[in-house]
């Protein structure tokens, strides 16, 4: 199956992951769901990112892809808000 695949080379090409940040903007749309989903958990929460990748993609309909994973508030919540400041200082 395609999502075992997808963690199996996360888990092999980034064994110790807590230190990379990944962002999701051009890219939910060509994932599937489940496969995009897997590799969300997978990742320390922490470190990921919601993006703008204007104009190659539309930030409503990232998000909307984002929602539709149904990963819980606390993880949107990290990715849409919490993640950035804390990578890049506060405001």
């Amino acid at each position: 199956m395609a999502v075992e695949r997808i963690i199996d080379f996360h888990t092999h090409a980034f064994p110790d992951n807590r230190n990379i940040y990944i962002e999701i903007s051009f890219a939910l749309e060509f994932i599937a769901k489940e496969e995009a989903r897997a590799m969300i958990l997978d990742h320390p929460v922490t470190h990921i990112l919601f993006g703008s990748d204007s104009p190659w993609s539309d930030q409503g309909e990232t998000l909307a892809l984002l929602k539709g994973l149904d990963l819980g508030h606390e993880v949107e919540r990290r990715i849409l808000r919490e993640n950035s400041p804390s990578l890049f200082g506060p405001r």
